[in-house]
């Protein structure tokens, strides 16, 4: 008897798979550029008040408080920067001030101050000094309003019992008790040699009455 024994392989193949997974990262870079306007004047000069004959009524300067902070009017006819515009740039560096003055009957005045600022609010200090001696408007009609805080007819910081402001047209200065100048003034010939509600200043000659004036302010020193 013949056994035949049969052997039976199985071979078993095992198949391993890597899968490889490559992450990719985006980086994204958000660039700020920050433009900075500069509004250049002539010659430096920038205008902060400005009076003359652009048909607005007289009274057109009898404003509140609140409105010579934040300024008003055309630079092309009549025009107040504003305070706290004046504060804000003349607190930094040194300036100077130029003021020009023209009478009803022709005559022109100027005046420049080489150091002026304007001290913060509420009282916008009046800061005014170093009076260029080849001006023909003398200092005082200035000076006498210096480190005097700004008044207005619903606002008074004056040294007067009473409002310099109620009483003499509405108008907003830095007045004393009350004023060798006073250029926010009614804007109209004066009724008689005693009307002192309209645009004046103080000359050594005696009282103008104005029909322009002009005030610039320029940075002379950083």
């Amino acid at each position: 008897t013949t056994t035949t024994t049969t052997t039976t392989t199985t071979t078993t193949t095992t198949t391993t798979t890597t899968t490889t997974t490559t992450a990719t990262t985006t980086t994204t870079t958000t660039t700020t550029t920050t433009t900075t306007t500069t509004t250049t004047y002539n010659d430096g000069w920038v205008l902060l008040q400005k009076r003359g004959q652009y048909g607005n009524a007289e009274d057109y300067f009898a404003k509140t408080f609140q409105e010579y902070v934040s300024g008003f009017g055309s630079k092309a006819k009549e025009y107040w920067m504003g305070l706290d515009d004046m504060y804000s740039m003349t607190k930094v560096g040194k300036w100077a001030l130029r003021v020009q003055f023209v009478t009803w009957t022709g005559e022109n005045f100027y005046a420049t101050f080489n150091a002026f600022s304007i001290g913060q609010g509420p009282r916008y200090q009046l800061n005014i000094g170093e009076y260029d001696a080849s001006s023909n408007m003398g200092e005082t009609f200035l000076t006498y309003h210096n480190q005097q805080g700004f008044s207005t007819h619903d606002k008074d910081q004056d040294k007067s019992s009473s409002s310099c402001s109620q009483k003499y047209g509405r108008g907003g200065w830095w007045f004393n008790n009350c004023y060798h100048s006073y250029f926010n003034g009614l804007n109209r010939s004066p009724s008689s040699s005693s009307d002192y509600s309209v645009i004046k200043f103080r000359h050594q000659t005696g009282l103008k009455d104005g029909k322009e004036t002009i005030m610039e302010m320029k940075k002379i020193q950083n």
